[in-house]
């Protein structure tokens, strides 16, 4: 209980719970499934890649490689998700709820 009130996981839960309800209100009605479901693939392949590199820098000689390489990894990812997000469309719901019900009717399907 203490965690979840101080926000210590409040990342975590923003993965599991806010990410599939924004790909179910934007994915059309007949993929909505298929987009929600790849998310769990998504973060499962992602703890798998973590594990392996994970595992590999574990035995590696040099100290400093060793927490280096996989805050690089983890880097690269970010980078990627934080220009992609500039790209995607608002939420249809937000839009409903402020002035922009216009875009909101568009943007929803």
């Amino acid at each position: 209980m203490i965690p979840r009130q101080t926000g210590l996981f409040a990342r975590s839960e923003a993965d599991v719970l806010v990410v599939p309800l924004y790909q179910a209100e934007l994915a059309p009605p007949q993929n909505r499934g298929f987009h929600v479901g790849l998310h769990g693939i998504a973060l499962g392949i992602g703890y798998l890649g973590a594990a392996i590199v994970g595992l590999g820098c574990y035995y590696a000689k040099d100290s400093s490689f060793a927490w280096r390489f996989p805050f690089s990894v983890q880097i690269l990812p970010a980078i990627v998700l934080l220009v992609g997000s500039g790209f995607l469309p608002e939420s249809p719901r937000w839009c409903k709820c402020t002035i922009r019900w216009s875009i909101g009717q568009e943007t929803q399907i």
